[in-house]
């Protein structure tokens, strides 16, 4: 009797450490292994690169959720930002603002810019998440620019990223690359063919943002355009 409720206690303390858990996805919904590096590889002369990370609350209650950025190595030179709980914070500040995540669901809200501003080289920050009952789970982000690697040729490359987050309820990112002497523009449409939003892209890479809370929930493409010519269309999902 003893040893059986001996069992029962452990098995029960082991629900509840299980329960007591984040965890961390990639863009396209791969799980991160706690303390997993992921790459964003870029140029040094990109404006700007983006490393997006979903956070499912893994627990059978709602939790609090706070993010701490933390420096392992930065390129000197280089400026970062971080967005957490409807908040982006600037480089000097390293603790975010509480984020309300109920039991089962996946938070999308979490983005980390960096801009090589020129500099090369990579750059390791740490992103750590942490429930209010002292739980965590991180994530390090390794940013490297650079001109090696086979990057700069797929500068020559005409693409679009996914869009991200996907599905998307605000703001919406995409990475491009176009070739040079080229007028490149990003159409957003409908399901019907009707064209929502158009952006001219005035670089020859770097990242797109724009806002689709002024449209309604459903399916929609985002289409690269270049020299009035599509060459690449992805799906995007609004759910607001």
């Amino acid at each position: 009797m003893k040893k059986n409720l001996l069992s029962l206690i452990f098995l029960s303390i082991g629900l509840i450490v299980k329960s007591q858990t984040l965890e961390l996805y990639t863009q396209t919904d791969v799980l991160i292994p706690y303390g997993d590096t992921i790459s964003v590889d870029s140029l040094p002369s990109v404006n700007e690169m983006v490393a997006y990370v979903k956070v499912k609350n893994d627990t059978s209650f709602t939790v609090s959720v706070t993010c701490e950025k933390i420096y392992l190595y930065i390129v000197p030179g280089t400026d970062n930002e971080f967005c957490w709980a409807s908040t982006c914070y600037p480089s000097g500040t390293f603790l975010s603002g509480s984020e309300i995540i109920e039991a089962g669901v996946v938070s999308n809200s979490f983005l980390a810019h960096y801009k090589p501003l020129g500099n090369e080289g990579a750059s390791y920050i740490k992103y750590k998440f942490k429930i209010n009952h002292g739980d965590s789970a991180w994530v390090v982000v390794k940013f490297n620019a650079t001109t090696y690697s086979g990057i700069a040729d797929n500068c020559f490359t005409n693409s679009i990223s996914a869009p991200y987050p996907n599905p998307a309820k605000s703001m919406v990112y995409i990475n491009y690359n176009v070739s040079y002497n080229s007028k490149a523009t990003l159409q957003i449409y409908n399901i019907c063919g009707k064209i929502e939003k158009q952006i001219d892209l005035n670089n020859n890479n770097g990242i797109v943002t724009f806002n689709v809370a002024d449209l309604p929930s459903g399916i929609y493409f985002c289409s690269l355009n270049l020299n009035g010519k599509t060459v690449k269309t992805n799906k995007l999902i609004i759910a607001h």
